[in-house]
Formats: C-alpha cells, sequence, structure tokens
C-alpha cells in the first residue's frame, strides 16, 4: 500500500483530544470547512484515548468525529497511535476515512516522485515497550469485555486519570537522536526491499526537520502545544 499525498495534505499529530481539557482540536477542524483541505493526514494520538471499539469510548470522542465527518470533501488518513486504537470499528461512523494501524506502519506515500514513510512514531523502541503495546492492541475484546459488563463506569475511572496525565513536549539531542530514527527506518525499509526518501513521523512532540545523507527526518510539532496543523508542503520547504 502506497498513498498518494497532494501539497495541500495537512497533518496533525499529537492533539491528544479530550473533551474536558483539551478540545482545540474541535474548532480547529470546524473552521476548516470554508476551505478544506483536499486530505487531512492525522498521525497518531489525535485523541487522549481512543478504543475503538467501546461505545463508552466512542461517546466521549463523538465532538471530534463528527467535526470530521463534517468534513465530507477531505480524503482523510488516520494513523494510529498509542492513544488511540482498534480504529477499524469506527469506519461506519467515519467514512470519508482510511485508518492504518501499527501493524501497517510505517506506511510508504508518494509526493512529488518521492516515496516518505509515514508512522506515528512509536516504532522500533525497546521491547518492553513493543511488548506492552502489543498486548493493549491484543486485549480489546477484554477492554469491550470489562466496558459492557460495568455499564461503562470502569472506563470512565481509566479515562480521567488519562485526561489529567500531562502531556509534555521531549527534550533531544536531535541530530543523534534523528541519525538513531533513520538508521531504525533504513533497517525495517532494507527487510522489506524497498528505498525511500524520506521519514515523517509523530509521537516525540518535537517539530523539528533535519537531512543525513539524504534522508529527510521529521519530528512532527505536537497540536497539544501549537493549536494548528501544517502543511505537506511547509514540513518539506
Amino acid at each position: 500500500m502506497c498513498l498518494k499525498l497532494n501539497s495541500d495534505a495537512l497533518f496533525i499529530a499529537d492533539s491528544h483530544y479530550n473533551p474536558h481539557n483539551a478540545t482545540a482540536l474541535v474548532g480547529y477542524l470546524q473552521a476548516l470547512k470554508d476551505n478544506p483541505p483536499s486530505q487531512i493526514v492525522l498521525m497518531g494520538d489525535v485523541t487522549q484515548v481512543l478504543v475503538g471499539n467501546l461505545k463508552s469510548s466512542i461517546q466521549a470522542n463523538m465532538p471530534l468525529l463528527q467535526a470530521l465527518k463534517e468534513l465530507k470533501d477531505t480524503q482523510i488518513f488516520w494513523l494510529e497511535g498509542n492513544h488511540d486504537f482498534a480504529l477499524k470499528n469506527i469506519a461506519k461512523i467515519l467514512d470519508n476515512a482510511t485508518f492504518i494501524p501499527r501493524t501497517l506502519q510505517p506506511i510508504r506515500a508518494e509526493f512529488e516522485g518521492k516515496i516518505y514513510l509515514l508512522a506515528h512514531g512509536d516504532l522500533f523502541l525497546s521491547w518492553r515497550y513493543s511488548a506492552y503495546i502489543n498486548l493493549m492492541r491484543h486485549s480489546t475484546f477484554w477492554f469491550w469485555l470489562v466496558d459492557f459488563l460495568s455499564s461503562g463506569e470502569i472506563y470512565e475511572e481509566v479515562e480521567e486519570k488519562l485526561y489529567h496525565k500531562p502531556i509534555k513536549k521531549r527534550d533531544f539531542h536531535f541530530f543523534e537522536f534523528s541519525a538513531k530514527r533513520i538508521a531504525s527506518y533504513k533497517k525495517y525499509a532494507l527487510k522489506k526491499g524497498y528505498d525511500f526518501d524520506g521519514i515523517i513521523e509523530g509521537h516525540f512532540h518535537i517539530g523539528k526537520r533535519i537531512q543525513i545523507k539524504g534522508i529527510d527526518y521529521v519530528a512532527l510539532p505536537a497540536f497539544y502545544f501549537t493549536l494548528q496543523g501544517i502543511s505537506l508542503t511547509k514540513i518539506l520547504k
């Protein structure tokens, strides 16, 4: 699978939307209706918590889902993050969206003859993190069962704790960090048997770009802090 990106594609990463104290994304999306982009790429952690097969979770995030649905002429790509997963279950709500699970990330995307690898960003980390995130994704049935049996009460308790979890900016030595990220993606691409020209990812809340040995590396900023998306042409400028 290879996405075809348009020059006005709007990237939104790490907005960590929640209906109590981080609602800016809904207003931002509503403001786009008068002049909508042809594409929006949601780069994961769009919500603070969204488990797509839980009725309670869908209801809590309905203002955001409705704002996305109203952009009916915009093609939406939603890459699952570590805060939003099992998203295929909301396809009936967002019929203008393509959901890209973590198992398909990084996903290739073509723009002006170049191939970019897109991912939320929580890839190629420690084995402990991989074990944790895989366990979470394989436990969605049990999440659903607990949610059903408790009539949403347990979900609400977990949700409340996550809503008050602080969202942090990351402080990295960017060159060293970028070189390691590029090396990890190169190793992955070599196994898959393809080349690429750049990487675009979120997760780390950085907002910087660098080129190392011909590979563009873009660590997207967190919408949670900037309160705005960023167009593809600006990302690659």
